[in-house]
């Protein structure tokens, strides 16, 4: 059992550990900003590491969701560039960290940006996410893509994007957006 005092809770909220084949991870929390890090923790409740997510173009990562494949990889759903109106989010990507904490793999999405993830028992990585426009010159805010796009991706344990699933479309407008 993780105690988490209160002072250890900017603000009373902190992020919901994620439980995933015994494996516990926990997202290091900040006041008004998204989380970068985790902490892992093995099926025994040991701590495994903690591991810093860091972005293509080297700033801290947006984590969004993390998942466990059966060999302890870790999984991790992000973003990064702009948050909460500070600048323009730059894109997505999934990261993969092995057993030891380092960031074995970051496959880019753009700016699909994914929200939450899973390992199917075959390794591939299924990811749920939202289209961002593409940013034209003035826009002072980013935008969900208002067309059609695949909701779901599936990728292979090396990063490569195998399938895209799920138009948007099919969804009443204004709700399929995660």
């Amino acid at each position: 059992i993780l105690y988490v005092g209160m002072n250890e809770c900017p603000q009373g909220g902190c992020t919901v550990p994620i439980f995933d084949k015994g494996y516990m991870i926990q997202m290091k929390d900040y006041v008004g900003a998204p989380p970068d890090g985790l902490t892992v923790y093995d099926p025994t409740g040991i701590e495994m590491y903690q591991a810093s997510i860091i972005a293509p173009d080297g700033t801290p990562g947006h984590l969004r969701d993390a998942a466990v494949d059966t060999d302890g990889t870790v999984g991790v759903a992000m973003s990064y560039g702009g948050y909460g109106g500070r600048g323009h989010v730059k894109g997505g990507a999934i990261v993969l960290v092995d057993r030891n904490g380092k960031q074995k793999l970051l496959a880019e999405t753009g700016r699909w940006l994914p929200a939450r993830l899973c390992f199917a028992p075959d390794h591939y990585i299924w990811v749920v996410g939202t289209q961002f426009a593409s940013l034209h010159e003035g826009d002072d805010k980013d935008h969900v893509e208002r067309g059609d796009y695949p909701l779901v991706r599936k990728y292979s344990s090396d990063g490569n994007l195998l399938g895209e699933y799920l138009p948007r479309s099919l969804f009443q407008i204004g709700r399929a957006h995660v």
